[in-house]
């Protein structure tokens, strides 16, 4: 079946559709590269950690209502130091860090968590020797049964003044929401987290 020369341009758009993503994605590539030019340092950690309730911290965060949260937690983990100037570790590349938290979320439910925390840091060089450094980090609109983004800055120590990105998914995920569903909520937690510090 031969159709009409009048209907063929009716396939532009669709091809159009097709192709314009492919020709899209060339850009992706440098963009991609400029974003990883930005980290100096790279982390994932590991660890646990716990929420108790403000006003009665025998209990923890919980779906069934929000409530003020106090947060502590500790981990570790290996690093991927992507800088070309290390200078400000004489000339070491960083291969651990080691982490205490503490912070407080407000108004919080397991599903959506708001608030802040601190961080110090132990970093630890490729010749066994340290240096420290203390940061801040935001939380908006954190799920703690998917994943947490947080964003902040280095206050003092080792990278003062750059930025710091944070993404923490808890483990166990199953347990965790049965322990949201109760009145006692989520008390203890393990976690992993995706750790960028970019200059």
């Amino acid at each position: 079946m031969r159709f009409p020369r009048r209907a063929l341009p009716c396939l532009a758009a669709p091809i159009a559709a097709l192709v314009w993503p492919a020709a899209a994605s060339a850009y992706a590539p440098s963009a991609v590269a400029e974003i990883r030019a930005l980290t100096a340092v790279s982390c994932v950690i590991g660890g646990s950690g716990s929420f108790a309730d403000s006003a009665n911290p025998s209990q923890g965060i919980t779906n069934l209502s929000p409530r003020s949260v106090d947060v502590t937690a500790s981990a570790s983990g290996s690093c991927l130091d992507l800088r070309t100037d290390k200078s400000a570790t004489g000339g070491r590349s960083i291969v651990n860090r080691a982490v205490n938290i503490s912070g407080h979320l407000d108004s919080a439910t397991c599903v959506l968590a708001s608030g802040h925390y601190t961080a110090t840091a132990t970093w630890t060089l490729d010749d066994s020797s340290t240096v420290t450094s203390t940061n801040t980090i935001d939380i908006v609109a954190g799920n703690f049964l998917e994943n947490v983004p947080g964003v902040g800055t280095v206050d003092s120590g080792l990278f003062s003044g750059a930025t710091v990105e944070n993404n923490t998914v808890l483990t166990n995920v199953l347990s965790n929401t049965a322990a949201c569903a109760r009145t006692a909520g989520l008390s203890n937690y393990h976690f992993t987290t995706q750790v960028n510090v970019l200059q």
